[in-house]
């Protein structure tokens, strides 16, 4: 009596087998899907004024919310046409390594964002008064402002963490990534 097996739809059990080990791997897709609902994530919880890390960023100072006009922490600026918050973009490397947030190809609106995300010092325009030098742009081929008595030529930002994934991220990310493997297994 001869005795052979197949697959589901007629195939070798070889090629099924392998079918089946092709259908678990993630693919640039199942990330680039996990990657913008973590985009999603985190322009909403900046929006609502929240750290990934949990709890409400630090407040402005004082005369940093009088001149701005507001007292909630606002990193989006409504004012600004070009945002970091619009700049994020996601990026899966094509060894499906890693998923990626972040901000690429602008280092100016990288830097920003860094800065936001980190806190640290940085240039402020307080320093620099509304006079320049004398022949400085004829001079150096740019105009060089007089120090302002008593301004600041750099401020201190503190850390408002807003880029980043915390466990609950993760874990909604790995489900998408299996929801989308399990797809291809029930159409296979």
């Amino acid at each position: 009596m001869d005795t052979s097996f197949t697959g589901p739809h007629g195939q070798a059990p070889a090629d099924h087998f392998l079918h089946i080990m092709e259908a678990s791997k993630p693919t640039h897709e199942d990330l680039q899907l996990a990657g913008q609902y973590l985009r999603g994530n985190i322009r909403d919880r900046t929006f609502a004024d929240e750290s990934y890390l949990g709890g409400n960023f630090i407040f402005y100072s004082p005369d940093y919310a009088k001149a701005k006009g507001q007292q909630n922490v606002d990193l989006y600026s409504r004012r600004s046409g070009k945002h970091m918050l619009d700049a994020l973009t996601v990026n899966v490397p094509p060894d499906l390594s890693a998923i990626e947030v972040g901000i690429y190809g602008d280092e100016d609106m990288a830097s920003r964002a860094k800065l936001h995300n980190e806190g640290g010092e940085f240039r402020t325009r307080q320093g620099t008064g509304k006079h320049s030098y004398k022949n400085a742009k004829k001079k150096w081929g740019t105009d060089i402002r007089i120090q302002k008595k008593g301004g600041r030529g750099t401020g201190t930002m503190p850390a408002r963490p807003w880029l980043g994934a915390n466990d609950e991220d993760i874990a909604a990310m790995q489900k998408i990534i299996v929801d989308e493997i399990a797809k291809r297994w029930e159409m296979s």
